[in-house]
């Protein structure tokens, strides 16, 4: 006999091909099944407790051509730890099914045997869920008793365990611990996974929030800045108003300085007016803008109201030409 530490196979798992779609989930489930690591190495009975409870063998995935049905089930079943049995009305009556488990206990009756129930109903002969070899003992020639055997199986059936809670007695048996420890290793277990997620998600959220408020604070410099350009925009624009009213200003308040009153000025450009053949207030235009560089002699000896402002004119004159130079404005016409 192969002694339960050499094995290749963690179980055999035995059902009828109309229960293939729970095979399928409860292979997937084991495979998948993470032992909890406070677990692993812990010495049980049959053996020390692994890693994983990878392989599981089952028949329709593991068997290989070129071999025989029968040899190769012999030697999946030699290489299991156990074997899980899924019960229903169709494998009750299944040949195959009822010789895998007669075998197993027959040459292994040291490795456990795990029914699990998926539909019928347990111990019943008509309408029942488990194989002859499963209810009754066997004898290590391969005999089937009369004698009832004690059958303590997982039910997956929603109005009993359920899937989970027939997962984990299914588990608890392959690990050969009590139902109790491993509900609370997984309760633990799932706690674990838990604060591992929410530290995640958190982390994921700082990450998030740190981005939009980095995202909000450049928003609110662009706008400030905009706001600063636009401000100072305004301000020079502001200035040049400021500029363009205080020159006036001081031209209006020089203009009076020099001529007095408005009647002398106009006697005046109406002179320069007459000569150059410009309207007056073309000649205004022109003198305040440095277009007349010098102040005609010939019309400022004309006129006898001019008294001691003619200096004062020559200079007003001459001032307007040296502001045009300052400022770069090219003279368009000149009167000597």
């Amino acid at each position: 006999m192969t002694g339960a530490t050499d094995v290749k196979y963690c179980a055999f798992l035995s059902y009828s091909h109309k229960d293939t779609s729970w095979a399928r989930w409860l292979h997937n489930s084991l495979e998948g099944y993470r032992v909890p690591r406070e677990l692993v190495g812990r010495k049980t009975i049959g053996r020390n407790i692994p890693k994983s409870l990878r392989p599981i063998f089952r028949d329709r995935d593991d068997f290989s051509a070129g071999h025989t049905l029968t040899s190769q089930t012999l030697s999946a079943l030699d290489d299991s730890s156990a074997l899980i049995a899924i019960c229903s009305p169709a494998s009750a009556q299944s040949r195959y099914v009822n010789e895998e488990i007669r075998l197993f206990k027959s040459k292994h009756p040291d490795r456990p045997v795990i029914p699990l129930i998926i539909a019928g109903q347990p111990g019943a002969s008509a309408g029942g869920c488990f194989p002859p070899a499963l209810r009754f003992k066997v004898l290590p020639d391969g005999t089937v008793t009369a004698e009832s055997d004690e059958v303590l199986a997982a039910d997956a059936r929603d109005e009993a365990d359920g899937k989970e809670l027939a997962k984990l007695k299914v588990v608890a048996g392959l690990l050969d611990i009590g139902l109790d420890e491993v509900r609370k290793r997984e309760a633990a277990a799932q706690k674990r996974r838990f604060v591992a997620l929410t530290a995640v998600t958190v982390s994921m959220f700082g990450l998030a929030v740190a981005a939009g408020c980095s995202a909000w604070l450049a928003y609110q410099r662009a706008i400030e800045s905009e706001r600063r350009l636009t401000y100072a925009q305004e301000a020079s624009i502001d200035l040049v108003v400021l500029t363009s009213t205080l020159r006036a200003t001081m031209l209006n308040m020089r203009w009076m300085d020099v001529y007095g009153n408005e009647k002398l000025s106009s006697t005046i450009f109406q002179k320069i007016a007459g000569e150059s053949g410009m309207q007056e207030m073309e000649c205004r235009k022109a003198h305040r803008l440095g277009q007349l560089s010098n102040a005609p002699e010939s019309l400022l000896s004309l006129i006898p109201e001019l008294g001691s402002r003619k200096e004062l004119i020559r200079e007003d004159w001459a001032l307007a030409s040296t502001e045009l130079t300052a400022s770069s404005c090219p003279a368009t016409s000149k009167l000597d």
